[in-house]
């Protein structure tokens, strides 16, 4: 009787191991070399023996362990489920999208560089400047031409996004679009009940970032006393109203002892936040007199996105900025908070028909893991998180292998 694999499953082959992909399950498994080139036979119609004899072919010298080889990889194939012998089993899961297709993911908005506070770690390099903001036309073309590309998802940012006296008046002009979600980052020392009772009305979801468990290091960090009592008080007041509060904790050499204690306040509060960042080196994060002793988010274990969505989109789009945007408060147009010298428009110079259409960004959206160094060669690439602005400014190369990665791929080891 003749097998196959059936045609939806994937081999994605590194430089020593390969990995077995079933995406109908969502589950991958790691094979070594005799293994993943049985399965390359099994792409076509084969029998047992035929698989046997093509493999006597290749390795003669092992004549005697070929056969018991074949059998327990068969086995297997069977145990997983992976196998058929239906000539009309032709079905393929298929989930990739014409890049002209495909939506933008998500989108940040700076309203403005201008901060009442001066964070040690700001992307932003924000703070007390009075420079001047952008004109609303100009924020207005930005956000009807993200929402024409499909734009769900949407964060107003700074600087300190209050310090904007039209804030709620561009909300408002939000809300006439086909934007699901709004969230405002700020650092909450601003806000007013009057503008609570606004983010009620208006639906609107809140960031903000965590510093410290106490005053003492979070008001060190924003370099602005008090700031932590205002953080904590206006909360309190969101969380009232039920408005949905995301905290952001991002790890630095001053608060690296204390990321536990920070996660355990929020959690005792019921603040929900992401997984800690160490702090990226953008803006005043290239200082490294504050630079985390112990990199928190190294990655030393398999730690993978499994889903096939993510599977099928790293192989045409990059897993990082793929599909992001970003208009900076002086108008330039940027891949993500981290890109800031990722320059790819300017909203005061062109229109985003014109921006969204260019080669460059087009260039940016379809770097795919296959073109990055060291990772070309990983069995784990299409499902591994990138990070290219991480790997430009720590690594200095923009088709660098990701600097927080430890695995080896030569080695097919971790912590290499």
């Amino acid at each position: 009787m003749k097998i196959k694999l059936k045609p939806y499953i994937e081999i994605i082959y590194g430089n020593k191991n390969s990995i077995l992909y079933d995406p109908s399950k969502e589950k991958i498994y790691l094979l070594n070399k005799s293994a993943s080139q049985i399965m390359a036979l099994l792409k076509e119609w084969h029998t047992k023996d035929s698989i046997i004899t093509a493999f006597k072919k290749f390795f003669a010298h092992h004549s005697d362990s070929i056969e018991s080889d074949v059998i327990d990889v068969l086995n297997f194939c069977k145990t997983i489920g992976i196998l058929t012998n239906n000539e009309d089993d032709n079905f393929k899961l298929d989930f990739l999208q014409n890049i002209e297709q495909y939506p933008l993911k998500r989108v940040w908005c700076e309203l403005t560089n201008n901060c009442n506070l001066k964070c040690f770690h700001c992307y932003a390099e924000a703070g007390e400047k009075n420079t001047q903001d952008l004109d609303i036309k100009n924020i207005y073309s930005f956000l009807a031409g993200i929402s024409k590309k499909g734009c769900k998802e949407l964060q107003l940012t700074g600087g300190e996004p209050f310090l904007r006296k039209d804030i709620w008046e561009i909300v408002s002009y939000i809300k006439t679009l086909n934007i699901d979600s709004i969230e405002i980052f700020t650092n909450l020392t601003l806000v007013t009940k009057n503008d609570i009772k606004l983010m009620k009305e208006y639906g609107v979801k809140i960031a903000t970032t965590f510093l410290g468990p106490n005053e003492e290091i979070h008001d060190l960090l924003t370099q602005k006393k008090g700031s932590f009592t205002h953080l904590i008080s206006t909360a309190e007041l969101i969380q009232e109203q039920e408005i949905q509060l995301q905290a952001a904790i991002i790890v630095v050499r001053q608060n690296e002892k204390h990321v536990a204690q920070i996660k355990k306040f929020l959690s005792k509060r019921q603040i929900k936040y992401r997984t800690p960042d160490d702090v990226r080196p953008v803006g005043r994060g290239k200082n490294e007199n504050i630079c985390p002793l112990n990199c928190e988010s190294k990655r030393t274990t398999p730690d993978f996105k499994l889903n096939r969505s993510t599977f099928y989109y790293a192989q045409q789009f990059n897993s990082c900025w793929g599909h992001l945007l970003m208009m900076r408060a002086d108008g330039k147009i940027i891949l993500c908070p981290h890109a800031r010298d990722f320059v790819i428009g300017d909203i005061k110079q062109q229109s985003m028909d014109e921006i969204l259409n260019s080669d460059l960004l087009k260039k940016y959206w379809t770097l795919t893991v296959d073109q990055i160094d060291t990772c070309r060669d990983c069995e784990y690439r299409y499902f591994c998180e990138d990070c290219r602005p991480l790997a430009f400014y720590e690594n200095t190369g923009l088709y660098s292998k990701m600097p927080r990665c430890t695995y080896n791929p030569y080695k097919g080891m971790w912590n290499q």
